[in-house]
């Protein structure tokens, strides 16, 4: 299998401010320690839930994909404008364009290793596990889960809005899509999906960190007619790499009210 570029194809700003201090621990239980059977994870991170699911997928090789909630509420952002621009000389004082991610928090959980195996026994429960931890400890933004064969679904449930109260909010992919059938290359179909997702929602879903080159030499005449945009995502990726090996992360700029689709291998 050829190693395909990561390759930054659009939104570059709003993949790029989700890169900022880190702190997080992943403490399994060892081979040679069969009393322990616990594994601790701790992180801080304006999107805490998105990264502790990065670190399950690759210590443990599941696909966890993650979606944003479309946060709202002035408390659950923060503007990091000072911080991440390099053109604030261009601007005066306080007029530069505001650069604006989720506030994000910290969170911990613990959970069961199989000590025989030095793994847990169920992705699902694990996931639910860590998203009723992150719900205890107050962070922006509440998530419920759902899962298939292949992958473990982290999607958004209800978010506060900008009084300040916890409402209802489905994600993005939660949509029936069309998608017209014709040649395509697997480049062209996310630009499809993404076109037909943001027609479907009336909220602009863009392309972000992507596996260009396993995009770009993909061929298909897939389409959609009425189908879940979530399901039409996962087949198609399974079907450019021949089994279930992708994962994305749909992350939302609070400051433009937009969407990145981010897809990764795992």
């Amino acid at each position: 299998m050829k190693n395909h570029q990561r390759t930054n194809y659009r939104l570059p700003l709003l993949c790029s401010i989700t890169v900022m201090a880190l702190v997080a621990t992943l403490t399994p239980a060892t081979a040679e320690n069969l009393q322990n059977t616990k594994a601790n994870v701790s992180v801080n991170d304006p999107r805490p839930i998105e990264f502790a699911a990065r670190m399950l997928e690759k210590t443990y090789g599941w696909i966890i994909t993650y979606e944003d909630p479309p946060y709202e509420n002035e408390a659950d952002v923060l503007d990091v404008t000072e911080s991440v621009r390099k053109d604030l000389d261009k601007y005066k004082p306080g007029q530069a364009p505001r650069v604006l991610i989720p506030k994000g928090g910290k969170f911990s959980f613990e959970y069961d290793v199989d000590p025989l195996t030095n793994r847990p026994t169920d992705p699902g429960v694990l996931v639910q596990q860590m998203l009723d931890a992150y719900a205890v400890a107050g962070n922006p933004g509440i998530f419920r889960l759902d899962k298939d064969t292949e992958r473990v679904h982290i999607i958004p449930a209800a978010v506060r809005n900008k009084d300040g109260v916890m409402v209802s909010r489905q994600s993005v992919l939660d949509v029936a899509i069309i998608i017209p059938p014709q040649k395509r290359t697997g480049a062209q179909l996310l630009e499809a999906f993404c076109a037909a997702v943001s027609a479907a929602t009336g909220t602009h879903v863009g392309i972000g960190m992507v596996p260009i080159n396993l995009l770009v030499q993909y061929k298909t005449e897939a389409g959609a007619k009425n189908q879940n945009a979530r399901d039409f995502l996962a087949h198609e990726l399974d079907r450019m790499t021949g089994h279930p090996t992708m994962t994305w992360k749909l992350l939302y700029d609070p400051g433009h009210k937009i969407y990145a689709l981010n897809i990764d291998r795992v």
